[in-house]
């Protein structure tokens, strides 16, 4: 045998070991999520990562294409048992029909308490420019921006509590907040009367992952370890599955039809995500377009704000501008009612 084909050779089993194990990478992350971080920790990582693992197995599957060889069917095997995950960050669709008209335009906002002010006025002409008969806000502390009510008096019916507020345009007959049991995390609850139509919103913040925790504190104090940020991520991946199971319990004894605006601080492969969602129908795959991500950073990759509504409302738009007042994007969905 040439030099040649033992490189080549090498070189494919080297390929062969990688896919396997990428594919079988792929697969825990398809499996994780449907497993409760608290029994099994690792399962967290696993579904972090699956955006990446998923890259990988493309990149395999071109080379086996280009090799002209079948073990393409190994990276294939993971894309395709991943669908589901793919079509949840990913929707080739084309233009939304014209003859489909929203009822009511929706959006859900991390806002991060408007970047400490600075953004509050331009998040209410953002609002107003884009006609939203609704907003959601998470990270919005009383203190943040002054006269709220009068910055966004384009809103005759303001809930405030907490680190949440919910904006209508419509009447709000009743509101509560509720606090998870685990940690300060909670959920707020508007029912609004939408043209003779009642709906209860639902807005709510998930526990954070802890890595921005962990870096501030390593700035300030220089003394926390590796070890430790893993076993913050590792803690709140158990607090964030709790509370998911807190507000799918929340969602399910509503007497009115659910629409959820929030934070998961997890992806739509995770745990939290199939949850929160239980029975409703995620907007961005009924009516979202392209590639969708809502965090600015850590290479704009991660989707971890949504909108889920009841099956008996439609989705018609879905769009989550590259704006940045916050460091999310928001989300914005029209519903035809």
């Amino acid at each position: 045998m040439s030099r040649k084909k033992r490189r080549k050779r090498k070189r494919h089993v080297v390929m062969t070991v990688l896919s396997v194990i990428f594919c079988m990478l792929a697969l825990l992350g398809l499996v994780s999520g449907y497993i409760n971080p608290y029994n099994a920790p690792f399962c967290e990582y696993a579904q972090l990562v699956l955006p990446v693992v998923l890259i990988v197995n493309a990149v395999f599957a071109l080379y086996w294409i280009l090799v002209f060889n079948p073990k393409v069917l190994i990276p294939l095997v993971a894309i395709v048992c991943n669908i589901g995950y793919l079509s949840r960050v990913l929707q080739f669709r084309k233009n939304q029909a014209a003859d489909v008209k929203a009822d009511v335009r929706v959006l859900t906002y991390n806002v991060h308490h408007f970047n400490e002010g600075e953004s509050v006025y331009a998040v209410a002409d953002f609002l107003k420019n884009r006609d939203i008969g609704i907003a959601c806000f998470q990270e919005c502390s009383p203190e943040d921006g002054g006269d709220f009510k009068k910055i966004f008096s384009e809103y005759p019916y303001i809930v405030r509590r907490s680190e949440f507020a919910i904006l209508s345009k419509y009447p709000i007959d009743d509101s509560s907040i509720t606090r998870f049991i685990n940690n300060g995390n909670g959920a707020l609850n508007a029912v609004i009367n939408i043209k003779g139509k009642t709906i209860n919103f639902i807005t709510s913040h998930l526990q954070t992952t802890g890595f921005s925790v962990s870096k501030i504190k390593y700035e300030r104090e220089g003394n926390i370890s590796l070890d430790r940020a893993e076993d913050n991520f590792a803690n709140n991946a158990k607090v964030r599955a709790a509370q998911a199971l807190e507000l799918r319990s929340m969602i399910e004894s509503s007497k009115y039809p659910v629409v959820f605006c929030g934070d998961l601080n997890d992806i739509p492969s995770s745990f939290s995500y199939h949850k929160v969602r239980g029975r409703m129908k995620d907007a961005f795959k009924e009516a979202g377009r392209g590639y969708c991500y809502t965090y600015l950073h850590l290479l704009k990759m991660l989707r971890i704000d949504y909108i889920f509504h009841d099956p008996s409302l439609k989705a018609v738009e879905f769009e989550s501008p590259a704006v940045e007042f916050s460091d999310h994007k928001p989300v914005l969905v029209g519903f035809a009612i």
